[in-house]
């Protein structure tokens, strides 16, 4: 099991929780099944979704859970990503069975970052962007779509 931290306020918004403060119980369950169909939407425009992948969000803690088999470390940490760059999802626990092989690492985008600064610190080689460009598609749909607080894979 793998616990990854993202800032709530940074990415898509799914659902609208303004209105869950002073809810009752059953509002708010309402709300975290519309959000788990709302990430189940997400991935599967992005083409990440599989029938055997299980999400359940807990607005409580603000935390997605993701659970069952992927084919690849690839898929899983684009499966990790676009759930955790969301608005309203603090934490992510990453119970999805991958089979082994070489790991990339996460990162967070500082203020002035932008994907050559980043391959820069990384790789050492500024054109190495777009090696981080497209490990992150379909999340990004253009290098220039970085903002602070993002979480990206740096691939291996």
């Amino acid at each position: 099991m793998r616990v990854i931290s993202f800032r709530n306020d940074a990415g898509d918004q799914l659902v609208d929780w303004t209105s869950a403060a002073a809810s009752t119980p059953d509002d708010i369950h309402r709300l975290e099944r519309e959000m788990e169909q709302a990430l189940v939407d997400l991935l599967q425009r992005r083409q990440l979704a599989s029938a055997d992948l299980v999400i359940a969000f807990d607005s409580g803690t603000a935390t997605v859970t993701l659970a069952g088999p992927v084919a690849d470390q690839t898929l899983r940490e684009k499966i990790i990503l676009s759930c955790g760059n969301v608005q309203g999802v603090c934490l992510v626990v990453d119970l999805l069975d991958v089979p082994p092989s070489m790991h990339s690492r996460l990162y967070t985008v500082r203020a002035g970052d932008t994907l050559s600064s980043i391959a820069v610190s990384v790789y050492g080689d500024a054109s190495q962007y777009r090696r981080i460009f497209e490990a992150n598609q379909p999340m990004l749909s253009d290098p220039a779509q970085v903002y602070p607080g993002l979480m990206l894979r740096l691939p291996a």
